[in-house]
C-alpha cells in the first residue's frame, strides 16, 4: 500500500541527520509511554463513536509503532518489513482451519487452539507467565482469571492456583518486592555479603596464604601466581556462561549459595594441609568460588529495590565491605603474631560463613518466575545463548553502549588494580614509608572509602549513575597527577583520602551502572561479562606497570613517578569511551 510506504519514508527523513532535532532525539523508552496515551485516546474515540477521532487516533498509533520499528532498524536489529511479513505468517500458522486442512468448528475450538500455539511458540512453562508483566494491575488481574477460567484444562488451572497461594504466601513472609518498601533489614544482609568475602580476599589472596605459602613453607612466588592465575582465568570462562544460565533460569541464589559454600569449605580445609601442592590446590577451589560467587551477589540487588534506588544499595554493600577490611585487618593480627600464618585459615572460613549466611537465607529468588535448571541445557536455549554471549564480543556495533562502557571499564580498572596491588611499593620507594606507616595509610585511605561507598550511591541515584561515573574518572585522574607530583609527606595522605573515596565509588556506581545497561533479565550474564574485563585489566596493568619499571630502570626512584603519570593515559581513554555514552540511546539488551 502506497499510503503506509509513504508513512515509513517520512518518518525515515524525519529520523535522518537533516530531519528533526525532536524526533531524532526520541528513543524506545520515550515512545512506550507515548503508545500507551494514544491507545487510550483510540480506545476514547471508539467509546464515543467519533470516526473522524479514531481515524486520527489510529494514525497515531500507526505513527508510534512505525517510528520504533525504524530505530530497531537503525539499531541493525530488524525492519518494518520483517515485523510485518513475522505477523503474516503467525496468522497463517494459528489459523490451520483456514489457511491448511485442519478442521476447527467453533469459536471455543479455535480460542483454545491459539492458546495452545501461543504457548508452545514463546516457551513459557504455564498461563501465568505468558501474561504482559507491565499491564496494569486491574487489566493484569482481569486477563489473568479470564485466560484462566477458560482453560479447558483443569491440572493447568489447579497449577495456576497454586501459584497464587504461593505468592500471597510470599507477600504474608515479607520476602523480594512486596507491596511495602522492603525494610533496611534485608539490604543490610545482601550488603553483609560484601563484608563477609573480604575476610577471604584480603586474609587469604592478600596477606596470610601468600605469606604461609612462600615465606614459610619456601615455595617461589610463581607457583601461588600460577594458582591464582589459573583460577581467576577459570572464572573468566564460566562467569558468562553460568551467568546466563541463572539468568534464563532466574536461579542466582542457587549459585550463590554453592559457590559461596565451595569456597568456604576449602579455606577451612586448609588449616589441615601441610603438602604446599595440596594446598594451592585448595585455594585455587576457594578462590574460584569466592569470585564466582560474587557475579550472583551483585545480579541480586534487583530484588531488593528498583533500579531507581540501586546505587545507594550497591553503596551498603561496599561500605560493608571495606568495613569488613579493618575489621580483618586488626581482628587477625594479634592471632597471627601468636600463632603464625596458618592460625587465620579456619577462622576466616568461619567469619565468610557467619556474615553470608544473613544473604544466602533471606534473599531469595522470585518463585514465579523460576525455571529447572534443565531448562537451559535444551539443544535451541544452549545454543542462542552461546550465540548472544559471542555476538557481544564479535558484533559489538549492535550493542554499542554496552561495548563503550566495557571498554571505559578495562582502561579504568587497569589504573585500579595497579593501584591495589602496587600502592604500597610505591609508598616506601617514593615516600619512604614503613611497615607501620604503611598499615596506618592503608586503614586511613579505606575509612574514606567507606564514605565514599555510601555517599556515592546517593549521589548516583540523584545525579545519574553515568554522570556520577565520569565524576569518578575525573578524580581519578587528579589523584594520579597529584600522586605523580607531589613531594611533601602531607600530600600524599591527602592523595590517599581521595583515592580511598574514589576507589569506592567505582565499584558502587559501576555496579549501579550496569543494572541501567541492560534488562534484569541479562544481569548476571553482564556481570559475568564485567568480570571478565576485570581479570583481563589485572593482566595487562600489572604487566605494563613491570614491563615500564624495567625499561625506565636506570631512573632510579624516579621511574616510579614517570609510570604513575603515565597511568593518566589509560584513564583518559577511559573517559574518553564514557563519553561517548552520553549519545546513546535506550538499553542494549
Amino acid at each position: 500500500m502506497k499510503e503506509f510506504k509513504e508513512l515509513v519514508e517520512i518518518v525515515t527523513i524525519l529520523r535522518s541527520d537533516k530531519g528533526c532535532p525532536w524526533d531524532r532525539a526520541q528513543r524506545i523508552d520515550d515512545l512506550k509511554r507515548y503508545l500507551l496515551e494514544e491507545v487510550y485516546e483510540l480506545i476514547d474515540a471508539i467509546e464515543g463513536k467519533k470516526e473522524e477521532e479514531i481515524k486520527e487516533e489510529l494514525g497515531d498509533v500507526f505513527l508510534i509503532l512505525t517510528s520504533m520499528a525504524h530505530i530497531y532498524k537503525e539499531k541493525g536489529k530488524f525492519h518494518i518489513g520483517e515485523v510485518l511479513k513475522g505477523i503474516s505468517r503467525k496468522l497463517i500458522e494459528r489459523h490451520p482451519h483456514v489457511f491448511s486442512s485442519k478442521r476447527l468448528e467453533t469459536k471455543e475450538e479455535v480460542l483454545k487452539h491459539w492458546i495452545k500455539m501461543k504457548a508452545a511458540k514463546k516457551k513459557r512453562v504455564s498461563l501465568r507467565q505468558r501474561l504482559p508483566k507491565n499491564a496494569p494491575s486491574l487489566l493484569l488481574a482481569y486477563i489473568f482469571f479470564k485466560e484462566c477460567f477458560s482453560l479447558g484444562n483443569p491440572p493447568e488451572r489447579e497449577k495456576i492456583i497454586s501459584e497464587i497461594e504461593e505468592d500471597l504466601e510470599k507477600i504474608k513472609r515479607g520476602n523480594q518486592r512486596s507491596l511495602i518498601n522492603l525494610p533496611l533489614f534485608f539490604i543490610l544482609a545482601w550488603g553483609l555479603y560484601d563484608l563477609a568475602n573480604q575476610f577471604f580476599a584480603l586474609n587469604i589472596v592478600s596477606l596470610y596464604f601468600v605469606r604461609w605459602v612462600t615465606i614459610e613453607k619456601q615455595t617461589g612466588e610463581i607457583f601461588y601466581s600460577l594458582a591464582f592465575g589459573v583460577s581467576t582465568l577459570l572464572v573468566a570462562m564460566a562467569a558468562p556462561i553460568l551467568g546466563a544460565i541463572s539468568d534464563i533460569t532466574r536461579r542466582r541464589r542457587f549459585f550463590l549459595v554453592t559457590f559461596t559454600l565451595l569456597s568456604i569449605l576449602f579455606t577451612m580445609s586448609l588449616a589441615w594441609v601441610e603438602n604446599v601442592g595440596t594446598a594451592l590446590l585448595f585455594f585455587a577451589i576457594a578462590n574460584f568460588g569466592c569470585q564466582l560467587a560474587v557475579v550472583f551477589y551483585n545480579a541480586l540487588m534487583l530484588n531488593l529495590v528498583d533500579k531507581q534506588r540501586v546505587g545507594f544499595v550497591s553503596g551498603i554493600g561496599k561500605m560493608l565491605g571495606y568495613c569488613g577490611a579493618i575489621i580483618g585487618l586488626h581482628l587477625f593480627k594479634p592471632l597471627v603474631l601468636k600463632s603464625g600464618y596458618k592460625a587465620t585459615f579456619f577462622p576466616t572460613g568461619l567469619f565468610f560463613l557467619i556474615f553470608s549466611l544473613p544473604c544466602m537465607i533471606l534473599i531469595k529468588d522470585d518463585i514465579s518466575q523460576r525455571l529447572p535448571l534443565s531448562y537451559f541445557f535444551k539443544k535451541e536455549v544452549v545454543k542462542e545463548n552461546f550465540k548472544r554471549i559471542g555476538a557481544i564480543f564479535l558484533n559489538a556495533n549492535r550493542f554499542p553502549k554496552l561495548t563503550d562502557f566495557l571498554k571505559a571499564a578495562f582502561f579504568c580498572l587497569c589504573v585500579v588494580n595497579i593501584l591495589i596491588l602496587f600502592m604500597s611499593v610505591y609508598a616506601t620507594q617514593v615516600f619512604c614509608l614503613n611497615e607501620e606507616e604503611i598499615i596506618t595509610l592503608f586503614t586511613f585511605s579505606t575509612v574514606f572509602a567507606i564514605i565514599g561507598s555510601l555517599v556515592s550511591g546517593i549521589i548516583s541515584d540523584y545525579f545519574g549513575h553515568w554522570r556520577s561515573l565520569v565524576g569518578v574518572f575525573i578524580l581519578w585522574i587528579l589523584c594520579l597527577v597529584m600522586g605523580t607530583l607531589a613531594h611533601l609527606l602531607l600530600l600524599y595522605w591527602v592523595v590517599g583520602a581521595i583515592v580511598g573515596v574514589t576507589l569506592g565509588s567505582t565499584w558502587v556506581i559501576s555496579r549501579a551502572f550496569i543494572t541501567e545497561l541492560v534488562s534484569e533479565e541479562r544481569l548476571s550474564e553482564t556481570f559475568g561479562l564485567f568480570g571478565l574485563v576485570g581479570y583481563a585489566s589485572a593482566i595487562v596493568g600489572v604487566l605494563f606497570w613491570g614491563g615500564l619499571l624495567l625499561v625506565l630502570d636506570e631512573w632510579g626512584k624516579s621511574k616510579y613517578r614517570i609510570a604513575l603519570g603515565s597511568l593518566t593515559l589509560f584513564m583518559g581513554i577511559g573517559l574518553m569511551y564514557l563519553l561517548r555514552l552520553s549519545k546513546r540511546g535506550e538499553q542494549d539488551l
